[in-house]
């Protein structure tokens, strides 16, 4: 919090406090799988075959063009998953958007992306890389994902195989 503070016009304030979960990468992907335990490994990695099965699997990276159809394709997740009408209210749309568009508190990244079989889309992250770092912020899945696979876990698994393939180690 300091470190923002000094570099930037803003303070912060801290509203609430969560947990979290934090995959270590910094020897890599592979070396991240071999520590799982085999529950887990099969939940992030391995049931990536039976999902091919079902047809074409494709992770397509999201920018910042795309972003209203990207949160629209969220929004219409939570909606029919949870009868949530919006998953983000436009206050929050409009800070992530800001926060991804400036480049004075370290340059942060959008890394959103979305996870689609056969090109429809079973699956969304927003995620945002920072100082070394990739953070989910939010995900989303459809309510009718097919059956024996997680696609949000599956999802998981591919976003950190590509943080580690940038350098990500966190």
């Amino acid at each position: 919090n300091s470190t923002i503070e000094s570099q930037t016009q803003y303070r912060v304030r801290e509203l609430e406090t969560d947990s979290a979960y934090c995959a270590e990468l910094s020897s890599g992907f592979d070396a991240y799988l071999k520590a799982l335990s085999g529950s887990s490994r099969r939940q992030l990695f391995n049931k990536r075959k039976r999902l091919s099965v079902m047809g074409t699997v494709e992770v397509e990276q999201v920018t910042l063009n795309d972003w209203n159809g990207f949160v629209e394709t969220l929004n219409e997740f939570f909606r029919h998953r949870w009868n949530i009408k919006k998953m983000l209210s436009n206050q929050r749309q409009e800070f992530l958007t800001r926060l991804c568009e400036r480049a004075s508190i370290n340059d942060p990244k959008f890394a959103g992306s979305l996870l689609k079989l056969d090109g429809r889309a079973i699956s969304g992250l927003v995620d945002l890389d920072y100082a070394g770092k990739r953070y989910n912020l939010m995900a989303g899945i459809t309510p009718d994902a097919p059956a024996g696979v997680s696609p949000g876990l599956l999802h998981f698994g591919y976003s950190l195989e590509q943080a580690a393939a940038q350098g990500i180690t966190t």
